[in-house]
């Protein structure tokens, strides 16, 4: 009961807003400061972070890159075949349409550790794509977090 009046609050609420609560690479993440989408992705990240630095974000990130110097902790779903979200629920598993990778930074330092397990539920899309809303459950290697979010346009996250 109380998912389904959040998931109303948020759709109701003009903002970007999240509720969630895990660890992700072994931080905590129980707040969210920006949450943001664009294309084929949406990002929550638990400081507040101006879209213009997110210009980072990829579909996929390889071993011992690192994209950004900016220090962060954050969860990322992105489609791997489509150019936007639609509504709807996608599993975790391997070779699945949608990837989550949960997300460290601190430097000189980014870890980038793929979802293992759950799913994300896209319930809303704005038809110009200026928000998403649904939520999510998901383990990680050694991790796992769970929550909703109601997110915003970011154009810096273009694919």
């Amino acid at each position: 009961m109380r998912r389904l009046w959040l998931l109303a609050t948020l759709t109701a609420c003009k903002g970007p807003y999240a509720d969630v609560s895990g660890t992700i690479n072994g931080a905590t993440f129980d707040e969210v400061g920006s949450a943001f989408n664009a294309g084929p992705h949406i990002v929550l990240f638990a400081e507040k972070v101006d879209c213009m630095t997110a210009d980072f974000v990829e579909r996929a990130y390889s071993d011992g890159d690192v994209p950004t110097t900016e220090a962060f902790t954050a969860l990322q779903f992105s489609a791997m075949e489509v150019e936007t979200f639609n509504p709807g629920t996608f599993v975790f598993e391997p070779n699945s349409e949608v990837r989550s990778y949960g997300l460290t930074a601190t430097g000189d330092t980014f870890v980038a550790d793929r979802g293992r397990e759950g799913y994300v539920a896209v319930t809303e899309v704005d038809p110009n794509g200026q928000w998403v809303v649904g939520e999510f459950d998901l383990s990680f290697t050694d991790d796992a977090v769970a929550g909703e979010f109601r997110t915003e346009y970011c154009r810096n996250m273009q694919p």
